[in-house]
């Protein structure tokens, strides 16, 4: 089954199944060790915000630390 056939017929199954078929297409590619490769643009904004935070470190919080602030709430 082509992609395009694929993702019609998971247009037609409820929310949560749809949600569960792509956890699980999911975890098997990070069983197969396989990272997608990023574009230009992203690799560019990943290296814009990297800057920005070489040039001020104390001016951002980390993701624990974000994670943590959110969980608190």
């Amino acid at each position: 089954m082509d992609p395009i056939a694929v993702h019609r017929e998971l247009e037609t199954w409820a929310i949560d199944d749809q949600i569960r078929f792509v956890q699980d297409a999911w975890d098997r590619i990070v069983e197969q060790s396989a990272e997608p490769e990023l574009t230009a643009a992203q690799r560019e904004l990943i290296d814009r915000r990297l800057a920005k935070i070489s040039e001020a470190p104390d001016d951002h919080v980390s993701w624990a630390e974000m994670r943590r602030s959110i969980e608190d709430r």
